[in-house]
């Protein structure tokens, strides 16, 4: 809980700052192992994610995902920033369910 905690105020204190719907994709991807899945999730782009997730790379100086032609799976800075979303949803305001799906 400590290094959580670390993680996401001491040693990244930008993220307080950043949209947190940033980590609904983080979590989302770490899940699907699909950029382009967590965006038909999320009714958005798959380049509004990858730009997302980038800018949240660039900001916080290490890299959260490792691309392949396999799939995305977190790195081990990746897996943390994840585990301490996933442990404090309320706290980073949103819940873990998946979005609503639309009507046809």
């Amino acid at each position: 809980k400590i290094l959580a905690n670390c993680i996401m105020e001491i040693c990244y204190p930008e993220v307080n700052d950043m949209r947190f719907d940033v980590l609904k994709y983080l979590i989302d991807i770490d899940e699907t192992h699909s950029i382009n899945a967590t965006a038909q999730h999320f009714f958005i782009s798959q380049p509004a994610i990858s730009n997302a997730i980038v800018n949240l790379e660039k900001s916080m100086g290490v890299k959260l995902l490792e691309r392949s032609a396999h799939g995305v799976i977190p790195t081990a800075e990746g897996k943390k920033v994840i585990e301490s979303a996933k442990k404090n949803p309320a706290r980073m305001g949103f819940s873990r369910s998946k979005p609503a799906r639309r009507r046809k």
